[in-house]
């Protein structure tokens, strides 16, 4: 198996429309042991932006993408935040809406740094100077910084978290705003730190039983080569809009050649590569080919720790798909890996990870194909799919 011990990060992409002094202190504390973020992207809707010129100087990729370079800049910032595999995105001093294709596709992933407590002084209009004048007018005692998830109207997402900066006695705008200011540049990162802590904490596998295959036969393909059906094949590409939406990072399989079908559109589509694993084979029951395979099968699920000659009992599947999982799960921290399976394979992780209500009858009822998802945090594993309880 490939080596991917590597520590994940989280990749943030920064969308600025000036200075960019809030991407400065973000790329600052990006650049601390441990801190779990990168910023793999930096756009602006102005050319001349010093967010812009920040990132070109620190080799961070930059894009000017506005109305002047792109008759739809919405689609134009969506697909080089999808490019650049961005998993948040943070809007720091931009002025413009995001749109509702970017929206989509980041949807509850995309903050925003407002300086004051909203839900005072936001809104359209209010940013920099015209907050700071508006508490100063409304004789307001504090104001404050508000990191909050961006929603289709200015201001009015979700708030994550707010710090207060009182107002002293003879301020103005200027001194208010240095304060607050200073604030948005300890609040944003702690944010965005939190955000990767957990991000980096969680991995998700999902699990994919195959398609219809050619039913097993004496003297035909052995299972490293038996196929889908034509049908089954038309089934992997109708899988294929609703995994690659799930964003995964890598795709695994089992090594039998029915697995490997079903998600090779979806790597075709990503365009990531199908790395395959022995451990991840279905069971090897040992079993021959014969219409009364489910009278045996019977017997090993009334028996777990039965084996017969030259297989494994499905005791000992459900330790070797537990094992192989969990060793997933931990090298690919922070990311979403789909796997092409079998339904044995399925039905005793599942039971290895505390699904008790899993069974033959669940076995045999699991339909062709099925998707199975298992996420993975500190120690706890939850699944979801087709006959679990909720």
């Amino acid at each position: 198996m490939p080596d991917y011990e590597a520590v994940p990060e989280l990749r943030v992409a920064v969308i600025a429309s000036h200075n960019g002094s809030n991407l400065r202190a973000l790329h600052r504390a990006s650049l601390v042991a441990d801190a779990r973020f990168r910023i793999v992207l930096v756009i602006s809707n102005n050319s001349d932006s010093g967010a812009l010129r920040y990132a070109r100087d620190n080799a961070i990729p930059a894009r000017h993408l506005s109305g002047r370079t792109h008759d739809d800049p919405d689609e134009a910032i969506r697909a080089a935040l999808v490019e650049y595999s961005a998993d948040w995105v943070v809007t720091a001093g931009y002025l413009k809406k995001i749109g509702p294709r970017t929206r989509a596709e980041f949807s509850g992933r995309i903050i925003n740094v407002h300086p004051a407590l909203l839900p005072r002084h936001g809104g359209p209009g209010m940013y920099g100077g015209q907050v700071h004048q508006a508490v100063l007018d409304a004789g307001d005692p504090v104001s404050g910084v508000s990191v909050h998830l961006v929603s289709d109207e200015y201001d009015t997402g979700q708030i994550i978290a707010q710090v207060e900066v009182p107002v002293q006695p003879g301020d103005t705008v200027e001194t208010l705003g240095a304060r607050v200011l200073h604030a948005e540049h300890t609040l944003l990162p702690d944010v965005v730190r939190r955000i990767a802590t957990r991000h980096t904490a969680r991995s998700t596998l999902v699990l994919v039983r195959h398609a219809e295959p050619f039913t097993p036969r004496a003297g035909g393909p052995g299972d490293y080569e038996r196929s889908l059906t034509a049908a089954g094949e038309q089934q992997a590409e109708l899988l294929v809009t609703d995994l690659a939406a799930l964003s995964p990072t890598v795709i695994f399989s089992s090594p039998y050649l029915r697995a490997v079908r079903t998600i090779q559109p979806l790597a075709r589509r990503t365009g990531l590569p199908i790395e395959t694993d022995h451990d991840l084979r279905e069971w090897e029951s040992g079993i021959g080919p014969t219409p009364d395979y489910a009278r045996y099968y019977c017997e090993s699920w009334a028996e777990p720790s039965l084996a017969r000659p030259g297989g494994e009992s499905l005791r000992q599947l459900s330790d070797r798909a537990a094992a192989i999982l969990t060793t997933l799960a931990h090298r690919h921290r922070g990311r979403t890996v789909v796997v092409g399976s079998h339904g044995t394979f399925i039905s005793r992780a599942l039971i290895a990870f505390g699904r008790g209500e899993v069974d033959w009858a669940f076995s045999r009822a699991m339909p062709m194909p099925a998707v199975y998802r298992l996420d993975f945090e500190d120690e706890r594993v939850q699944s979801t799919g087709p006959g679990l309880r909720p």
